[in-house]
């Protein structure tokens, strides 16, 4: 978690005009990319059901370190799962996701950091790609 900016702890603080609550790019908004406990996915916002239709027609999911500890990436993994797709769970620590990768024949978990799996598995994959 970043400090929170001087401004927002003012007596003053407007989180509607406070320049410090605002990209420095594009001027937007900032939001944490996150689901709050009274919100829902949407499409709009989470492209939910664009993620569910996508998974339901992946060959392969790639999970890389998330613990799992919302829905729709639960849904997600599981229609994948269903539809027949490889599962690789890439986290040191054990997750639904790794539970569910063991569980099938195409799965697998990687139990490692991110930074040391991924570019073994994005050559391999790049390898096969160019092979097929």
């Amino acid at each position: 978690m970043l400090p929170l900016p001087p401004s927002v702890l003012a007596d003053e603080f407007d989180p509607a005009t406070d320049p410090a609550l605002r990209c420095s790019r594009c001027g937007a908004k900032l939001r944490p990319h996150g689901l709050f406990f009274d919100e829902y996915y949407t499409e709009p916002l989470y492209r939910s059901e664009s993620a569910l239709q996508a998974a339901d027609e992946a060959a392969l999911l790639l999970v890389v370190g998330t613990a799992g500890a919302t829905t729709l990436p639960n849904l997600i993994a599981r229609g994948a799962a269903r539809a027949g797709a490889a599962i690789i769970d890439v986290n040191p620590d054990d997750d639904p996701f790794a539970e569910l990768a063991r569980a099938l024949r195409r799965g697998r978990w990687v139990r490692d950091s991110a930074a040391a799996a991924l570019p073994p598995i994005a050559a391999r994959l790049i390898a096969s790609a160019r092979s097929a």
